[in-house]
């Protein structure tokens, strides 16, 4: 039986979102290039995976066509998998 559903809007239980800035810009980093911490907070935090990547395309940083966007985003699950399960943590004062 379910007692409680809690949703995770990042920032809430946990700070999550500057592993999904590592994530991308490990992709990012085969095609030589890397999003600016200031610039991801600005321009793409709240997109989707597949349109930051559609973005990244239309803005002439990624050369490759719309669709590669599916491996790229599955490629990044995996290293966001990764980076959460060896540097995620849950924000302090969290009960169980």
């Amino acid at each position: 039986m379910v007692k409680a559903v809690i949703f995770d809007f990042d920032g809430v239980i946990a700070d999550s979102e500057i592993l999904h800035f590592r994530a991308f810009n490990e992709i990012l980093a085969q095609f030589d290039f890397q999003i600016d911490k200031s610039d991801y907070y600005l321009k793409y935090l709240g997109l989707t995976d597949k349109d930051c990547y559609k973005t990244l395309i239309q803005e002439g940083h990624l050369p490759v066509t719309e669709d590669r966007v599916p491996d790229l985003v599955a490629q990044k699950k995996v290293i966001y998998k990764q980076l959460a399960q060896s540097d995620g943590h849950i924000i302090d004062g969290v009960r169980p």
